[in-house]
């Protein structure tokens, strides 16, 4: 009876070869994630100047305490995601890029930082402006 059994199972062994099913499985998945991460690239290159402009001037509008919130910011990154250019949000999932904006998030707060100091010299230079063309000098 046992002969029996090994004998059907050597037999279905020779018949199905799993290792080539699985190595060839192994490389289209490997070719496609590099195709995907090829993708991505050329992707963040061409917006990522874009995304990071509406991530910083999003996060403007937030008063600096609740920039320290991580809940608070990624409510807040979940809103801009909708407001991707759409190229961006066909390569980069939600989930994505709310992990990503929060690794970097430091840096994002930085650049937050030097636009609203240039928000407010440029604010103070144009009232200065303004100040020096009503007086008569």
């Amino acid at each position: 009876m046992f002969k029996n059994f090994t004998n059907t199972a050597r037999a279905l062994k020779e018949k199905t070869d799993i290792g080539g099913l699985f190595d060839a499985t192994k490389n289209f998945s490997s070719s496609k994630y590099e195709a995907s991460k090829t993708e991505a690239n050329a992707v963040w290159k061409k917006h990522g100047v874009t995304v990071e402009r509406v991530v910083v001037e999003g996060l403007l509008s937030i008063a600096e305490e609740k920039l320290r919130d991580e809940k608070m910011i990624e409510g807040v990154l979940i809103k801009l995601y909708e407001t991707l250019p759409l190229p961006v949000r066909f390569v980069f999932s939600r989930d994505l890029f709310v992990a990503f904006t929060s690794k970097h998030r430091e840096t994002l707060l930085l650049k937050v930082q030097d636009a609203r100091t240039g928000k407010a010299l440029n604010s103070t230079v144009s009232k200065l402006d303004d100040a020096s063309k009503g007086s008569n000098i």
